[in-house]
């Protein structure tokens, strides 16, 4: 066994990817149910980026569905590498639209100031939990 697989006192661990759970119920705030034509255009800023995460979640799930056909998809190390670029695509996409959220709040003027604080506590939970270990 290597040594970078050993912990300080020889205990064997292993390393993981922290995951990030969102505990909250989900809530959609449909913009169909506003009279404003400014809620909802399918090429703003958060469309654009909202797609992004989507796609980087297809590729991951493509991957991650031709590994589940293993009995040790460990053994498949050429294929877990390839789940770093879309996975790493996605942490930077979500963190994007975090960002596009707090900084141009103004433009979602539909989202009450209760749902743009809660937006900042996500953001900052998710920095904590998934940027902040990134390089761990």
């Amino acid at each position: 066994m290597s040594e970078a697989s050993q912990g300080k006192s020889g205990d064997n661990h292993k390393r993981s990817i922290p995951l990030y759970i969102d505990q909250s119920e989900p809530k959609i705030n449909d913009p169909g149910l506003y009279e404003s034509d400014t809620v909802w255009y399918g090429s703003n800023e958060i469309s654009v980026k909202l797609l992004q995460c989507l796609e980087a979640m297809r590729d991951l799930s493509l991957i991650m569905n031709s590994l589940a056909n293993f009995d040790d998809p460990t053994t498949q190390k050429r294929l877990v590498k390839q789940l770093s670029s879309p996975l790493y695509t996605m942490v930077n996409c979500i963190w994007n639209m975090f960002n596009e959220l707090e900084s141009n709040a103004k433009n979602y003027n539909l989202l009450a100031s209760t749902q743009h604080k809660e937006i900042k506590r996500k953001k900052n939970k998710f920095q904590e939990e998934v940027i902040n270990n990134v390089s761990d």
